[in-house]
């Protein structure tokens, strides 16, 4: 009994910090860019720094012209990696452009590349850095 409590606490401790850790990554962390570095490095943080639900845009085929969709997507069906290290999408040719959209509102985008590549992800900080909307203007 003695042994199988010490385990259940030993495993509430680890997730406490494991968790806690990941989510204090968007408490901590004012500067928006070094926030974004941190986020797009770790799974962890990503999956503790979404909001639930994500919005999700895109533009859809269309004639004569494309379709702005959107959708509000559960936290338990993103998919993750929401987006790759910087530095991996910089060496692939990826423009990175930070935008300050409003006082607690910042978002990157990444374009560029050979496909039409053009996504914005937008944070908000209320009072963590929070992924609330992925933007696919791909064509």
């Amino acid at each position: 009994m003695l042994k199988s409590l010490r385990l259940m606490m030993s495993a509430s401790v680890f997730l406490g910090l494991s968790g806690g850790s990941a989510l204090a990554a968007g408490c901590d962390i004012e500067d928006f860019p070094t926030f974004m570095r941190e986020f797009a490095r770790s799974v962890a943080v990503q999956e503790g720094a979404t909001a639930d639900p994500l919005i999700l845009r895109s533009l859809e085929e269309g004639d004569p012209e494309p379709v702005a969709q959107s959708k509000e997507v559960p936290l338990s069906e993103v998919e993750w990696p929401v987006i790759g290290t910087l530095s991996g999408l910089e060496a692939q040719g990826h423009e990175l452009i930070w935008h300050k959209d409003s006082a607690d509102q910042e978002s990157l985008q990444v374009r560029g590349g050979d496909n039409g590549l053009n996504i914005r992800y937008v944070f908000r900080r209320a009072p963590c850095w929070t992924l609330t909307e992925i933007d696919n203007a791909s064509l």
